[in-house]
């Protein structure tokens, strides 16, 4: 009789303890079967090329989760000629989502500049901006009067003439007009005023000797 009392508390118990083992069971199988964020990027740097001074270039890249849980971080760049201008800030993609984001390069002088934009997070760490500011060349701008001056090719409108990519003004490359002159004994002739030499009078760009 007592063992027969024994064997239905054993019985009791293990059915009791059954349904913990198996709830135990399936929980340690699903730990051990779900996979990690996997990030991959589209690409882990990005070229501006070269971008004139005032102006501006964008680029874009994008980050994807393909692996399982949540890829969690921050994007930002701390650089002051770059910035995010979309898909700034905390981030947190689930499986198989994605993030675009966009980087503006505007350079404030000229050269290489550099810039390690941050994602927050380890496995993916940064993506590298480079890009190069530069500037319009410049040459001698020749005016109709033959003065010069240093300019862009858009800022030697006409009628002035641009003399090239790094011409310079001095010497002077730009032809000096021509005039009446007139000698002490009142004959003329037509020369440039530094042609004209004293006791003679220049009597100025684009006067003649006809009549004298």
């Amino acid at each position: 009789m007592m063992r027969s009392s024994t064997s239905a508390r054993a019985r009791g118990l293990w059915l009791y303890l059954l349904p913990l083992w198996i709830a135990l069971l399936a929980a340690c199988g699903a730990d051990q079967t779900t996979a990690p964020p996997n990030p991959v990027f589209d690409k882990t740097s990005l070229d501006f090329g070269s971008v004139l001074l005032g102006s501006s270039a964008e680029r874009s890249f994008t980050l994807r989760n393909t692996g399982a849980g949540s890829l969690s971080g921050t994007i930002e760049a701390s650089c002051p000629e770059y910035e995010v201008i979309a898909g700034a800030g905390p981030y947190a993609l689930g499986p198989d989502e994605q993030l675009t984001v966009t980087i503006r390069f505007t350079p404030t002088s000229t050269g290489l500049k550099t810039c390690l934009v941050s994602t927050g997070n380890e496995t993916l760490r940064h993506v590298r901006c480079d890009g190069t500011g530069t500037e319009l060349p410049t040459g001698a701008c020749c005016a109709p009067t033959g003065v010069c001056t240093v300019t862009t090719e858009a800022q030697c409108g006409t009628p002035n003439v641009w003399q090239g990519a790094q011409s310079a003004c001095s010497p002077n490359p730009c032809p000096q007009p021509t005039g009446a002159c007139c000698a002490v004994d009142g004959s003329c002739t037509v020369s440039t005023e530094a042609a004209c030499l004293l006791p003679s009078v220049w009597i100025g760009a684009g006067s003649v000797c006809d009549p004298n």
